[in-house]
């Protein structure tokens, strides 16, 4: 019982001693300590307080001389060898070194050491780029991080433009996209020269605004891009909605130019001249090495411009076949065809009397391509086409607010060989809807309204389908064939024009074969078809006179051919049947016996038919 109580006792007392701070010894200190208090069997004797100083003694030393503070790291004194609190981090010499430090990865020991983002790199196998490394705020990526992708306003110039060279400068020669936004200048555009999109390259612009353009944008040889994100009012200029780009530059520049290129597109941009003598919106050109083809233009406006399309050559002259066969890649020869461009306006140059909306000028361009819809405004000419190949098709078009002198909407100029086919077209102002002067070959004009007079005065075959017209004019050497046509007034005739499957009307001269008598009521109706013409004439002998022999009507045109035939009756007088011939200029009518049928007031009714071109 009192050996308990004494354990107990000595206990309390030895966590009452123990844990008030002590001063620390060193390792030899606490080993003397432990001979000379903890003798061998031979000498001394242990008693508990020698028991309790060397245990107190080993505790403190082994513990930090002052509290540590939770969290922190205790540690030895490289000194002294004596704990310590040694705060969040290890002091200088008390560290493990890292090379010893095991399991690491290639380089991380590295990195570890003296940080930088180029050692951090190194230590990792899947990274894509170079450069330092970037944070969430403030930081500036390098567009090259950024594989086909370069948003042109991190380059950092001066402009848009300046912005968008050196984007396109970084992508080089692989494909990509130069985004384009207003977080940045694009109030100016500086450099010189043409800016060069390259091949496959796109230019996105993904910020509404008007971006001052005065260097010409000019397309790679295949696979460029300009696309933004709607340009144009729907109504007057100027521009002012959706991506727009506003020249600024000198005159007679075009502000997209496409020279040599195929499988480019435009869609959703507004280009705004800004009233610059001899602006050109887009102009697409080439040389036929290579060629230009399979271009797509869509969605976009154009405003302010003297000619707010050219597809060839920009000059108002043709250059013929014999001069294209000598040098095909002289300027008015090339091969810009398979394109399409649909859905646009273009409002030129008010105060421009000479303005076009479209010119087309090259001996080989437009074949298999097709312009349409689009509503053209303030202009002299809607689509003026000098010079082309076949099968083409304006299709669509609308031409109002008209200016200069005899303003038209569509021009087909003397050097155009297959003129274009005109479908679904409608003028609504102006002095002509269509002057067509082509030199030959065949085209088609369907269902189109011309509130203005058509002429055509060329050499061409043209079928007109279901068209509403004003009036028509037929010169020159046209062979016009009309099915279902609407007319106003006309047609009229110029020249040796044709009007084909169109009954017209004309009054014969009346004679006999010989003598004279009195005719009254004389009227004639024609329908040409290509190789012949049909014909009915009636005609009243109201007075018989010296006439005898048979009786003559004049044709409605000389036909050179003398070989036509028809029939007829006299129905007042005796009704006899009547036989009919022709030649080059005159019917003749008598009996079938070939004795003369005639009296006072004899009325001859005939029909037949003759040879014609």
């Amino acid at each position: 019982m009192i050996s308990s109580s004494f354990r107990l006792a000595l206990s309390a007392l030895c966590v009452l001693l123990v844990y008030p701070a002590h001063a620390q010894k060193t390792k030899a200190q606490l080993n003397t300590e432990i001979g000379t208090n903890f003798p061998d069997n031979n000498s001394g004797v242990i008693t508990p307080q020698n028991l309790r100083t060397v245990t107190g003694d080993i505790v403190n030393s082994i513990m930090p001389t002052a509290p540590v503070t939770t969290g922190n790291l205790a540690c030895f004194n490289g000194i002294t060898g004596l704990l310590k609190d040694c705060g969040s981090i290890l002091p200088s010499g008390t560290g493990v070194p890292i090379s010893s430090i095991l399991g690491l990865g290639t380089g991380v020991g590295t990195w570890l050491a003296t940080p930088s983002s180029a050692k951090l790199a190194a230590t990792l196998t899947d990274e894509t780029g170079t450069g330092a490394a970037v944070f969430a705020n403030g930081s500036t990526i390098n567009p090259r991080a950024l594989n086909t992708v370069r948003y042109a306003s991190q380059f950092g110039l001066a402009d848009w433009c300046a912005n968008v060279v050196a984007a396109i400068a970084d992508i080089g020669a692989q494909p990509g996209i130069i985004v384009v936004d207003n977080n940045q200048t694009i109030n100016a555009c500086s450099g010189a020269g043409n800016i060069l999109l390259g091949n496959d390259h796109v230019l996105s612009f993904v910020s509404g605004g008007i971006y001052m353009l005065n260097r010409t944008i000019q397309f790679g040889n295949y696979g460029s891009a300009i696309i933004g994100i709607g340009g144009g009012n729907g109504g007057a200029p100027p521009i002012t909605t959706g991506s727009v780009v506003k020249w600024t530059g000198g005159v007679g520049s075009p502000m997209f130019y496409l020279f040599g290129s195929s499988f480019s597109y435009i869609a959703r941009m507004g280009l705004d001249c800004n009233n610059t003598s001899g602006c050109i919106g887009i102009h697409m050109n080439g040389n036929n090495a290579p060629i230009t083809t399979r271009n797509v233009f869509e969605n976009f406006e154009i405003s302010g411009a003297h000619v707010g399309i050219v597809i060839g050559s920009a000059s108002t002259s043709a250059v013929s076949g014999a001069a294209c066969a000598s040098n095909v890649n002289q300027d008015g020869c090339s091969e810009n065809d398979v394109f399409t461009i649909r859905g646009f306006q273009l409002f030129g140059n008010c105060g421009d009397t000479t303005a076009e909306g479209i010119r087309i000028n090259s001996l080989n361009a437009a074949q298999l391509s097709s312009i349409g819809p689009a509503n053209i405004q303030c202009a002299n000419i809607g689509v003026n086409v000098i010079n082309m190949n076949d099968n083409f098709t304006l299709t669509g078009l609308t031409l109002g607010s008209v200016i200069g002198t005899n303003p038209t909407l569509i021009n087909i100029g003397s050097g155009v060989v297959n003129g274009p086919d005109i479908i679904s077209c409608e003028s609504e102002a102006g002095t002509y809807s269509v002057v067509d002067n082509a030199a030959g070959g065949t085209q088609n004009w369907s269902g189109n309204q011309f509130n203005q007079p058509a002429i055509t005065q060329g050499n061409a075959i043209t079928v007109s389908t279901s068209n509403i017209y004003n009036a028509l004019q037929v010169g020159g050497a046209t062979a016009f064939t009309s099915i279902g046509d609407v007319f106003s007034s006309g047609p009229t005739f110029a020249g040796s024009g044709i009007l084909y499957n169109k009954q017209q009307t004309w009054t014969p001269t009346m004679a006999c074969a010989a003598g004279s008598g009195t005719w009254t009521g004389q009227t004639g109706k024609y329908t040409r078809y290509p190789g012949y013409t049909a014909y009915s004439v009636t005609a009243t002998l109201s007075a018989l006179g010296t006439c005898s022999g048979s009786v003559q009507f004049s044709l409605p045109f000389t036909t050179g051919v003398s070989s036509g035939a028809g029939y007829g009756r006299e129905s007042a007088i005796n009704g006899k049947t009547l036989a009919v011939s022709s030649n080059t200029t005159i019917i003749s009518v008598f009996n079938y016996d070939n004795t003369f049928n005639g009296g006072n007031g004899a009325v001859y009714m005939v029909s037949g038919t003759f040879p014609s071109p």
